[in-house]
């Protein structure tokens, strides 16, 4: 880069995170190692060389970089353009990788410098396919999984999601009486300070148990019983409180319903009681 070209092409350089990968398929098919345990002192002792792609982006401001999996396993390309400039530079020749194609296997340098985006792009595609309400709230990106002495996962050392408990919607004021109840009920089940009408309460921290409760209390509040599945499939505030309709407005609630049957049922008992004595009353005159 010092001498400043238009374009650079530089050919078969070692993917630094795929040789460890590369070593355990020789070492198997060598058969140095007999066992897993064999194969993982071996790797433990194998010094990695190479280069990240990501390094290349940092070589200089001055270039834009663009790679592709070289013709041998574990290798790859890159081409240097000067940034700025109209350069009909391109790759030498066409790459042929013999066998499976590379993508299982290649690095991604997006997921280095983009994690948060590269989650919601998973979160994204998920819901293509799920239902709202099995779509993870969050996704952390890791280099590798933490192992036990056994070679197993250790859950316990296994970071925690950073749940931000917000949504990147633009918050919006819930319209209308329902709305506002059903927006106080998830403040008070998430302790979050407000609740936007097209909040999705899978992305702000709610889960399957919170949806029990925030129906048990909805329902209350209206007066009437709400298939909890309407509260899954209507995820924001807004599309709740439309489906509910008008006739789902939390005009009392169960107490003071519960207290009108009460005094019905009171005098409806003064009047049975009222018919009793006048017929005794007659049949004693």
């Amino acid at each position: 880069m010092t001498e400043s070209p238009q374009a650079l092409c530089v050919l078969g350089m070692k993917d630094r995170r795929l040789q460890p990968i590369l070593e355990a398929m020789s070492a198997i098919e060598r058969g140095e190692e007999g066992s897993v345990e064999g194969l993982r002192g071996h790797l433990q002792q194998v010094v990695a060389c190479g280069i990240h792609i990501e390094d290349l982006y940092a070589l200089s401001p001055e270039y834009e970089v663009e790679t592709r999996p070289s013709s041998e396993w574990g290798r790859f390309d890159a081409l240097f353009r000067r940034k700025g400039e109209s350069c009909a530079a391109s790759w030498p020749s066409p790459v042929r990788i013999e066998g499976d194609s590379h993508p299982a296997c290649a690095n991604v340098p997006y997921q280095e410098t983009h994690p948060d985006a590269l989650g919601d792009e998973l979160r994204n595609h998920i819901r293509e396919y799920l239902p709202e309400y099995m779509v993870p709230t969050s996704v952390v990106v890791m280099d590798a999984f933490p192992l036990t002495a056994n070679g197993k996962i250790d859950r316990n050392a296994l970071p925690a999601p950073q749940s931000t408990g917000s949504t990147k919607v633009e918050y919006s004021v819930p319209a209308g009486e329902l709305e506002e109840t059903i927006a106080g009920i998830w403040k008070g089940l998430l302790n979050l300070e407000r609740v936007g009408r097209q909040d999705n309460i899978f992305d702000i921290g709610a889960h399957s148990l919170l949806v029990v409760e925030a129906n048990a209390q909805l329902s209350e509040k209206l007066g009437k019983r709400l298939p909890l599945v309407n509260m899954f499939r209507f995820s924001t505030i807004a599309s709740l409180a439309e489906h509910l309709g008008g006739d789902a407005r939390p005009s009392q609630s169960t107490r003071s319903r519960a207290q009108d049957r009460e005094g019905r049922a009171k005098a409806a008992a003064d009047r049975r009681r009222a018919a009793r004595l006048k017929r005794v009353k007659g049949g004693g005159g």
